[in-house]
């Protein structure tokens, strides 16, 4: 064996025992070994060291100019042993170029047991390649082909048969009992007498509140329209569209209605509140009501 063969056999021995003897080994590997523009690179560092090493795992702020880093993990521990430790962290990124890229050597600082001194050791730079998409502008488009149509089977039309009708009865008898049910509450107001529609409809305006939240305008021309409402269905008078003067020379002529004051003074104090801005008398909502049902039971009062 000549000399120069025992001297490369030393060389690649000291190499390698250098190489085992070193605490800490760190590569660089990537998900993919070529992508498409745009597409996101994961890039994966890992660091395999004995136990008293500690590794300083700063946020990586760049990998070179050819490369924007768009997120970096959190240390992942893939094995830990008596005698070895394996940690990674992922970083996502992205490139724009064409061809290939190089993310360059990544720097990574240490320490050894309870020693002060920091080390460094990097990996080696990672290649990766870039492919362009190409498309093909000669060659024509493929013409879109009709879709197959698969014929329904006896069980299959007999099933959308039988669901097309379901949605038909159901719709049927759903107008059925919606018309109905307004026959029934229209019929049921037909037989209602003038007094107790109106006494109805005083219940609904107490419901709404509109005396308690200050909207007396609109209390007082609800409360006018339901006293006009019952002047026509208890003396037939079309007492809606007429003004209030017209209203009371026919509630005057009228010898059904008793409460002929009541009625009068109600119709002049909504006027004067609804038309003239008068003021309201917070506590009068009950005398109004109690005068409202008066003329409604066709009772005469002096209390006016």
């Amino acid at each position: 064996m000549g000399k120069k063969a025992i001297y490369l056999l030393i060389l690649i021995f000291g190499f390698v025992a250098k190489t085992i003897a070193q605490p800490i080994q760190v590569k660089l590997s990537s998900d993919s070994a070529a992508y498409f523009i745009g597409d996101k690179i994961l890039v994966k560092l890992t660091a395999e060291h004995i136990p008293d090493v500690i590794i300083n795992w700063s946020t990586i702020r760049s990998l070179g100019s050819d490369a924007e880093i768009l997120q970096q993990s959190s240390v992942d521990t893939l094995l830990k042993t008596e005698g070895k430790i394996s940690e990674q962290i992922t970083i996502s990124l992205i490139s724009f170029l064409e061809d290939s890229f190089s993310i360059q050597p990544i720097e990574i600082i240490y320490s050894q047991g309870n020693k002060k001194q920091q080390y460094s050791i990097s990996t080696v730079p990672l290649i990766l390649k870039i492919k362009k998409i190409v498309v093909d502008t000669d060659k024509e488009p493929k013409p879109i082909t009709d879709i197959e149509k698969i014929p329904l089977s006896f069980f299959e039309k007999l099933i959308l048969g039988s669901i097309l009708l379901l949605i038909i009865v159901s719709t049927l008898l759903a107008i059925r009992y919606y018309l109905i049910k307004k026959r029934k509450k229209q019929f049921a107001l037909d037989n209602l007498s003038a007094e107790q529609i109106a006494f109805s409809q005083i219940e609904k305006l107490q419901n709404k509140k509109l005396w308690q939240s200050a909207h007396y305008k609109s209390y007082y021309n609800e409360l006018s329209v339901i006293v006009r409402t019952y002047l026509k269905n208890f003396s037939g008078i079309n007492s809606l569209p007429m003004s209030t003067n017209r209203l009371l020379e026919a509630v005057y002529s009228e010898e059904k209605i008793l409460p002929k004051p009541l009625v009068k003074q109600l119709l002049d104090e909504s006027d004067l509140v609804k038309f003239a801005n008068n003021t309201v008398e917070k506590n009068n909502e009950e005398k109004l009501i109690t005068n409202s049902k008066r003329i409604f039971t066709n009772q005469q009062s002096t209390d006016v």
